[in-house]
């Protein structure tokens, strides 16, 4: 009966060791899992900060090339051969 008790000690024992270890590793995880969930949510405000700069940059190019256009004059009937000093006024 004694070798059971002792038994049944040192099994209790070992038991209570492994779930204070599962403990400490539960507590690391959470704790990681915190950063990274930190880490998630700063990466989603830098996509939505990129994606409305994108969208300003896809405007800005859009008004740029719109002005760009307004700038050319296109003159039919003359060659593009001419001397640029034989058509001015």
């Amino acid at each position: 009966m004694a070798q059971f008790q002792a038994l049944m000690l040192a099994s209790q024992e070992k038991i209570t060791k492994d779930i204070a270890e599962i403990k400490q590793e539960i507590q690391q995880i959470n704790i990681e899992m915190k950063g990274i969930r930190d880490e998630a949510t700063q990466a989603k405000h830098m996509a939505l900060k990129n994606t409305e700069q994108t969208t300003q940059l896809k405007n800005l190019t859009a008004e740029l090339s719109d002005r760009m256009r307004r700038a050319n004059l296109i003159i039919y009937g003359i060659s593009e051969d001419i001397d640029q000093r034989n058509l001015e006024w």
